[in-house]
């Protein structure tokens, strides 16, 4: 048999992989063993144990004696369970907690049930009552409570109204869900007897579930001894891949100028050989431009010779006519020989803007 002292905290729920549990949580031990009891002592074995601090100052002499051969401090509750097995004893002065339970035992918790005050039978046993009519008088009252003659008394165990709540109750076969160590939490499917805050004892027979709950996901949560362990290697990490990445920039910002100069250099031959280029192609050119001009001016020049010559054998052909009309057809002759000069011209102009473009 195993057993702690604790007290409740409070109902909740949990997930499993089929439905949801209704759980009730209980802060257990831990526990100190402050005494053995033996049958050759005592006249029966159990194991007496202590929960719950309290000042020194606070407790009797006798009671702290009884502390002191334990070698245990003082302790605000005790308890004892019976011990059926030799494996069960323990020595005095051991600590006990939580972990001495399993997932999937069955355990019997037994506390204060809350004080509910005077009650009438209809709250405290459960009875019907009578009709609700107006016309009844007999509505939440107990009714007859014996015989009138014999035995002309109220017998034993009659149930009346009085006083409900406020006693010892044991819940049996309740399954513990849950037991987690770091905290002294230990989860027990269904409702406990007590009020939040309330004292109780758990105890189990080794008597499992047959089908155990198992919980959706359920994972135990690691020391805060860990936790602290693992977030000062993250940051440790992150402080290195920092200063790993500060030395990268460094080489980087130390190689880019470097890369810059060469590109400017090479920048700065590929502009002085498209201009050297451009200045060869120029030069080619320029002779073929000077050629064409000569031979546009020595066309233009012979065919003004030819129209001289052409009007000087007209003069001479024809007979001599009035100075008037001489006049006038020397200004035709003036204004055919400027329509021709233009045409000329932009025939001249019309290879040179082709070569250009080319």
């Amino acid at each position: 048999m195993k057993a702690l002292l604790g007290k409740k905290l409070g109902m909740t729920q949990v997930f499993a992989h089929d439905s949801v549990v209704p759980v009730t949580v209980l802060e257990v031990g831990p526990c100190f063993v402050t005494q053995v009891k033996t049958e050759e002592n005592d006249g029966y074995a159990a194991v007496q144990i202590g929960y719950g601090e309290i000042k020194e100052k606070k407790v009797t002499k006798p009671i702290k004696k009884h502390f002191d051969k334990a070698k245990v401090k003082p302790r605000r509750h005790l308890a004892e369970y019976r011990i059926e097995k030799e494996e069960d004893k323990q020595q005095p002065g051991a600590k006990l907690a939580c972990s001495i339970f399993e997932t999937g035992e069955l355990a019997t918790v037994t506390s204060v049930s809350k004080g509910k005050g005077f009650q009438g039978v209809v709250k405290r046993w459960g009875f019907a009552g009578g009709p609700g009519g107006h016309g009844s008088r007999f509505h939440r009252s107990p009714g007859s409570i014996g015989m009138a003659a014999t035995p002309s008394k109220v017998l034993k165990g009659m149930k009346m109204a009085g006083r409900m709540g406020g006693e010892q109750v044991s819940v049996k076969n309740l399954e513990i869900v849950k037991v987690d160590e770091n905290q002294n939490l230990i989860l027990v499917k269904g409702a406990v007897p007590g009020g939040k805050g309330a004292l109780l004892m758990i105890n189990t027979d080794g008597k499992t579930a047959k089908n155990p709950i198992k919980l959706y996901e359920a994972k135990e949560e690691k020391p805060a001894e860990e936790k602290k362990e693992k977030k000062e290697k993250a940051a440790k990490g992150t402080e290195e891949q920092a200063v790993e990445q500060d030395k990268k920039e460094a080489v980087q910002t130390e190689e880019k100028p470097k890369e810059d100069k060469q590109e400017a250099k090479e920048q700065k031959q590929e502009e002085k050989g498209a201009k050297e280029q451009k200045v060869e192609t120029a030069k080619k050119e320029e002779p073929k431009q000077e050629a064409k001009g000569e031979e546009v001016e020595a066309k233009t020049d012979q065919k003004q010779e030819e129209k001289k010559e052409e009007k000087a054998e007209q003069k001479a052909a024809q007979p001599k006519e009035d100075p008037k009309a001489e006049k006038a057809q020397e200004a035709k002759a003036d204004n055919t020989k400027a329509e021709e000069d233009k045409k000329a011209e932009k025939e001249d102009k019309k290879p040179e803007e082709k070569g250009d473009k080319k």
